[in-house]
């Protein structure tokens, strides 16, 4: 991951970017307010605590802000793709908040030279993006099998007590499980139990 600049506009009306084919990927996240974004034609409004991810070869224009806006943008080259989606609309969580205050300090205490440190935590930032971005994606009764498991990895699990506690039967707690993931939820419970 390499850094080209991580910028930070705080309650400042945001300046206007004209037209252009960007040569880096950009995540741009609103703190407070809201930006317009055109990317490749398309125009997004991204209000607080929604994001922006362009990647290499976007098109991108913002017209000027027409009130103050507080948000945090980061340009990098990365020899991974990114796998974002152009518009997040839950790009703030807490974590990721500390995660820009950490970014602001870096900013702040190391100029120029705190890349290899924006880098690191762009990392941990996207890693943990993408896995809210899959939890989402994930059905429901799946996220709440992975959290009961995980909230009682050191008990005795079965598949009777998985259902009771989430009102549904165990044989469809454990089809639907299967069906989405590939492995049952002793599978699962049973590498849970390996990785801690």
């Amino acid at each position: 991951m390499k850094i080209i600049c991580y910028n930070n506009n705080l309650h400042l009306i945001p300046p206007a970017l004209p037209p252009r084919k960007i040569d880096f990927n950009e995540l741009t996240i609103v703190a407070k307010g809201e930006l317009v974004y055109l990317i490749d034609g398309v125009e997004y409004r991204v209000r607080e605590g929604e994001g922006v991810f362009l990647s290499v070869n976007s098109l991108r224009e913002r017209p000027d802000g027409l009130s103050p806006c507080t948000y945090y943008s980061f340009n990098f080259l990365s020899a991974e793709k990114a796998g974002l989606p152009t518009f997040i609309p839950h790009a703030l969580n807490g974590e990721r908040k500390l995660l820009l205050a950490a970014a602001d300090e870096i900013k702040r205490n190391f100029y120029p030279n705190g890349n290899e440190q924006l880098g690191l935590l762009l990392d941990c930032f996207l890693e943990n993006l993408k896995a809210d971005l899959k939890r989402a994606e994930e059905h429901p009764l799946i996220v709440k099998i992975k959290q009961f498991v995980n909230e009682h990895l050191s008990e005795k699990i079965t598949l009777t007590r998985i259902g009771e506690a989430l009102f549904f039967s165990p044989l469809y707690c454990e089809t639907l499980f299967t069906k989405h993931t590939g492995y049952s939820i002793i599978r699962y419970v049973m590498k849970r139990r390996i990785d801690e």
